[in-house]
């Protein structure tokens, strides 16, 4: 060979191999979440049968996602339930695995002004699941994720992201109003269709906002802060002003008149 010592091969290394475990259970904080978002939608339409029974039929005028924030409370954004008085609303069950179990039926409660995209909704019966319901601030730089029923699927999906900005931006507001300006937080996460108003959350299960809208192209989504949704809640818990009593009219001068000579024989 020259003089060369021929290279020695190397010996073959066997592929490595792996089973396939079950998966990790998920986390207490993870668990309530999914269990409390449902699909909400809306309907022009009655869905009652003439026996008071809920049957759905249609298509919906708006959906979205929904978040039970207590036994018969819900919490999306306004755009989703349109805040269109005589509209219709039901929320969807699912169990294990995504199945879709029933529907319950909803009334809208209250919608917040153009530049707040929320809306509360009551249940007609206690919800199966419900959040622990906890508001907290996000910063930039904070790790956030969403949590949404998406369009056309049985199933909820998770989307994680970071907080890149807080800030008001003209949108218009959700009902379109000319010049109305939101002030909203940005994260680098998808919020997929169906996903809209689905909660944000920190990591530690508190929710820092509402999904209001993303930039798809930009992988870019916007919320609606704690504060906001705060404010939102307490105008909604507090009693309507009753209407101010009208004014008595004054009345009628007598036909004498004050300034009247008195009488003298």
């Amino acid at each position: 060979l020259g003089g060369y010592a021929a290279e020695a091969k190397p010996d073959p290394r066997p592929i490595p191999s792996a089973t396939v475990e079950d998966a990790a259970p998920a986390d207490a904080i993870s668990e309530r979440i999914l269990r409390s978002t449902y699909r909400v939608a809306c309907f022009s339409q009655d869905l009652y049968n003439k026996a008071g029974v809920l049957v759905v039929k249609g298509r919906p005028t708006g959906s979205g996602t929904g978040n039970a924030i207590g036994p018969r409370h819900v919490i999306t954004a306004a755009h989703v339930a349109n805040g269109i008085d005589g509209e219709q609303y039901k929320l969807d069950v699912f169990g294990t695995g995504g199945k879709y179990e029933r529907s319950i039926a909803l009334t809208l409660v209250r919608t917040g002004e153009s530049a707040v995209d929320i809306a509360l909704l009551e249940s007609a019966e206690d919800l199966p699941h419900y959040l622990d319901f906890k508001l907290a601030d996000s910063d930039v730089n904070q790790r956030v994720f969403n949590v949404g029923a998406k369009l056309g699927m049985q199933a909820r999906f998770i989307s994680f992201g970071t907080v890149a900005a807080r800030d008001w931006l003209e949108t218009g507001g959700w009902n379109d109003s000319p010049g109305v300006k939101e002030y909203l937080h940005f994260a680098d996460m998808q919020i997929a269709p169906g996903c809209s108003g689905g909660g944000v959350y920190d990591l530690r299960g508190r929710m820092v906002g509402i999904a209001t809208r993303g930039a798809g192209e930009y992988g870019v989504a916007l919320y609606v802060p704690a504060t906001t949704i705060k404010s939102f809640l307490d105008a909604a818990r507090s009693p309507k002003p009753k209407p101010k009593p009208k004014p008595e009219p004054e009345p009628e001068p007598s036909a004498t008149g004050i300034g009247d000579a008195p009488d003298y024989e």
